[in-house]
């Protein structure tokens, strides 16, 4: 999503020397058999968009 908008120039980086420092992001859930969807989809959604921008750490 975000790395393909970067390829095709339509996503630049402005701020390439302002750097950001690095920081932990949880996501905890109860352990059950009915996450609800919405839930799932917005888990889903996030570990791609960090898998894609290099974002997400091995755990």
């Amino acid at each position: 999503m975000i790395a393909r908008a970067r390829r095709s120039g339509e996503l630049v980086e402005v701020l390439e020397d302002a750097g950001a420092e690095r920081t932990a992001l949880h996501a905890l859930s109860l352990p059950s058999r009915h996450v609800l969807p919405k839930v799932r989809a917005f888990l889903d959604a996030t570990i791609a968009v960090l898998g894609e921008t290099g974002l997400l750490a091995a755990s």
